[in-house]
Parts: C-alpha cells; structure tokens; sequence
C-alpha cells in the first residue's frame, strides 16, 4: 500500500514538473509564433486593400526641360499620408536609362519630383486623384516609362510618348 502511495506521488511530481516545463519553454514559443503569423496576416492585408491606377501621363513636345504630369488614382481601401507618399519609389526615364526621383518640396527639377493632392489635403484617400510632376531633359527619347511603388510593396507602372 505504501508503495502505490510512493508511486502516486512520484508520478503527480513528475506531472508538476512536466507542466512546469510546458509553461515556461513551449507556451512562449507557441505566443511568439502566433504574433508572427499575425504580423504577417496583416501586412497580407494591407497588401490586398491597396491600390492604384496610373490614369494619365503628359508631357508636351517642346521645351529645354518640359515638364511630365501624371495623374493617379487611389483605387484601394488604404489612405495614405502624405510621408508615405514622399517616401514612395518614383522611376522615370526611357530606352536610354530609368532614374528612381527624389521628392522635393514645390517645383520639381530633372530627377526630382514633387505632388499635389486634392483640396491641400496631407492625405490621399480612396477614390482621390494625385499629381506627380517631374522634369525630363528634351533631348530624350519620345517613348517614356513610369513607375511607382508604395511604402507596402505594391507597384504600378505605365509607358507613355511625348505629346500622347
């Protein structure tokens, strides 16, 4: 009788301690990989709800460095700010080279770019339309190439020609 005894305490010990293990080495492990498996649900997410379409693009035919405007769409769920939209990757360019454009503050030059958003506002909602200008250089060729990519990995890109 005293041996069950013994054996029942031994196995309700090794129990406690097996639980003990569970708690602080497997359930942390199991918390953490949730968490990631969320983190990646909701960048999956974001992903989907955005987008936007490349409506327009001009650029007229004269000119030392006549200017581009391209208007776009925000087709998506997802509103960006203006930061976001500073912080965008902007490529530009034809046959002869693509350069990605920095963002400058008012009127852009080669290279750069700079955007107006509806109604001054520092956001760009879904359904709203905004406007990249930049600058080319005249002596490029007529065929041109745009492309624009968000902070979240979604890109877009759209061929044009002079005066088109």
């Amino acid at each position: 009788m005293s041996s069950e005894a013994i054996s029942a305490g031994i196995m309700i010990i090794g129990a406690v301690i097996a639980a003990t293990f569970l708690v602080t080495a497997i359930l942390p492990a199991i918390f953490t990989a949730g968490g990631t498996f969320g983190t990646v649900a909701h960048s999956a997410d974001n992903q989907i709800r955005t987008d936007f379409e490349i409506i327009r693009a001009f650029t007229p035919n004269s000119g030392t460095e006549p200017p581009v405007d391209i208007w776009i769409k925000n087709t998506g769920q997802i509103r960006f700010t203006s930061v976001e939209i500073e912080s965008m990757d902007v490529f530009f360019g034809n046959a002869n080279g693509i350069t990605r454009l920095t963002y400058v503050d008012g009127e852009p030059g080669v290279d750069k770019f700079s955007f107006v958003l509806p109604s001054n506002s520092i956001y760009w909602n879904p359904g709203d339309t905004l406007h990249i200008k930049t600058l080319r250089k005249s002596d490029q060729e007529p065929l041109f190439y745009f492309a624009l990519g968000s902070p979240n990995g979604i890109q877009k890109t759209y061929t044009f020609g002079v005066g088109l």
